[in-house]
């Protein structure tokens, strides 16, 4: 009877501490429950947060001056540094000021002249770029922040036109220029740029045709044919060749202009910058400029239209 009373004692123990561990293991469970549910709605505010919209104002202190616009504004070039601050995922880890304005540290004067062009894009998409008549400081700060904030292709010269000529017939609306017969001639652009830039172009030709494309310091004298060896040319062209200061200078994966491609050349601050499709390549420019378009041909019958 002894040793059944003993059995039935130690049954009744390992019962008691089944039950404990089986209440222990449901007050777990409903811990990570309240946990879980908690971190769910800490995940909702921050998705509340990410709710935002191309129509939200968002007011800004430029180094110490107030600026409002919309987020449209802001997000208007995908892929920008500037449209990723204000997409409204990293807006939270902005610095502010005391009255909560995002504040942006730089240069007030070439900000506000971004802001304007911005703006006149979203009402006018195909609007030109009018720039003021810069100071050298000024014409530095403006380009190295349009570069900073990753804006070069919102900032178009679509108003350049050809001016001058060796020998290559300019269109008479002055956007193309096409070689009738062959050898190096060459084409400048009439805009003298020294902040920021850009063209849209597009050649025509052989796929074999010798072309170049660059930019040059207008010149005081007249240029040679051979005007890509000049000292203030800074251009690509075909064969792989890239031109620095006038000498040839090898550049990683760059081969040659493509018939019937659109390309894109940017002038920001003291880098040159040639887009076509997913690839881009760069040039440093010794100084800010006054730089101007520069073409030239090689081809009878090829042409270099801008678009």
């Amino acid at each position: 009877d002894q040793l059944s009373m003993d059995e039935v004692e130690l049954a009744s123990q390992a019962l008691r501490d089944a039950m404990v561990a089986k209440v222990s293991s449901l007050a777990k469970q409903a811990e990570d429950l309240k946990h879980e549910r908690n971190e769910l709605e800490a995940e909702k505010q921050r998705m509340n947060h990410l709710v935002v919209s191309d129509s939200d104002i968002i007011t800004l202190n430029i180094s110490g001056r107030i600026h409002a616009t919309r987020r449209a504004t802001l997000t208007l070039v995908p892929g920008s540094l500037l449209a990723s601050m204000f997409s409204g995922r990293w807006e939270g880890s902005l610095a502010r000021d005391k009255d909560n304005n995002v504040f942006l540290d730089y240069n007030e004067y070439a900000m506000s002249i971004i802001l304007d062009h911005l703006r006149m894009q979203l009402m006018c998409p195909n609007s030109f770029l009018v720039l003021p008549d810069f100071t050298p400081y000024q014409q530095h700060h403006f380009g190295e922040l349009i570069r900073y904030l990753g804006l070069e292709e919102a900032f178009t010269y679509n108003s350049d036109s050809f001016g001058k000529s060796s020998g290559l017939l300019i269109s008479p609306d002055a956007h193309c220029v096409t070689h009738p017969s062959s050898g190096h001639a060459w084409a400048l652009g009439q805009l003298e740029g020294s902040s920021s830039a850009s063209w849209r172009f597009r050649l025509t030709g052989s796929t074999s045709a010798w072309a170049m494309v660059g930019v040059i310091s207008p010149p005081a004298t007249p240029l040679a044919n051979t005007s890509f060896s000049n000292v203030n040319n800074f251009a690509w062209a075909g064969g792989g060749h890239v031109y620095v200061s006038g000498t040839l200078t090898p550049q990683q994966n760059w081969q040659s202009f493509q018939p019937g491609v659109d390309y894109t050349m940017h002038l920001a601050g003291q880098r040159l910058t040639l887009k076509a499709a997913t690839q881009s390549f760069h040039l440093d420019l010794p100084s800010p400029g006054p730089w101007c378009l520069h073409v030239n041909l090689h081809e009878k019958g090829s042409s270099f239209t801008l678009i």
